[in-house]
């Protein structure tokens, strides 16, 4: 064996112990808005891709195998209150994150279900925080959700792949990692991916390894995780709006969801007359 195939030889046992996939998700300490960025660049950015809305910020960069490989940006108007927000305006806060390549070009949306997770939460009596990930060019939606077991709280979601055929994930978290550490297991019990976090007050970053070389290369396992990745520092305060919402809801709130929530649940087969 010459010595580049030992080099090459070397440098996939040292992929394989690392996963055949990281991805490091760094969220900043904070967006990084029109003004910071540029106003010609903001609207460069918006004419690049329409995902790229007037009242989005950049809240971190994306690297992948050690490449800068894009930005993950949160919109600011469904999440932030305005000023004289009333107590109410705070149930109807919802987070919506978009992931975006280096090039500009958008990846991936992962959008808080304020109805679905709603309905789980009361039926179980604790918070449980849904959210609807879309990625670019491809035909399926994917639903994570946080379901309680008899013993602890999981999230769970499913693949729909080309050919029809489904894939099927928990999302655990690690109860032994003083961090925001996960680790995510396929339908058969085997450690697929993880995802080491470091929850900042000031930022966060969450590296992910995908151990399994065909997820490796699925796009949407690759980026629904990309997008899970950059919920986690906001889940408690996602958990804390869903305990108020559903206590006001017990007082009388009628819960009201915006449009563009709605359309998830359009029914297709409606024939229009």
């Amino acid at each position: 064996m010459g010595k580049k195939e030992e080099e090459e030889k070397k440098k996939k046992e040292e992929k394989k112990k690392g996963g055949v996939k990281k991805i490091v998700v760094d969220l900043w300490k904070t967006g990084l808005h029109g003004a910071e960025i540029g106003i010609r660049e903001k609207e460069t950015r918006m004419s690049k891709s329409r995902q790229f809305s007037r009242d989005l910020d950049l809240i971190g960069a994306v690297e992948v195998d050690g490449e800068k490989a894009g930005h993950v940006g949160m919109r600011t108007g469904p999440w932030e209150l305005p000023k004289g927000a009333k107590k109410e305006d705070e149930y109807k806060r919802r987070l919506i994150i978009k992931a975006f390549s280096e090039s500009g070009n958008w990846d991936g949306t992962i959008e808080e279900l304020i109805g679905w997770e709603i309905k789980n939460s009361v039926s179980v009596g604790e918070s449980q925080p849904a959210f609807m990930c879309v990625v670019s060019g491809t035909k399926y939606l994917t639903l994570i959700e946080k379901l309680h077991t008899r013993w602890r709280a999981n999230y769970s979601f499913q693949i729909i792949n080309e050919d029809e055929t489904v894939g099927l994930y928990t999302i655990k978290a690690d109860r032994f990692s003083l961090g925001s550490d996960w680790y995510i297991e396929d339908v058969t019990g085997k450690k697929v991916a993880e995802v080491d976090g470091k929850v900042l007050d000031i930022g966060g970053e969450f590296e992910i390894k995908i151990f399994d070389e065909e997820l490796g290369k699925n796009k949407v396992f690759v980026n629904t995780l990309k997008l899970f990745a950059a919920t986690l520092k906001y889940l408690d305060e996602v958990e804390d709006k869903i305990k108020e919402t559903v206590n006001a809801i017990g007082k009388g709130y009628k819960l009201e969801l915006e449009k563009s929530e709605i359309k998830f649940f359009k029914n297709p087969r409606l024939i229009r007359v």
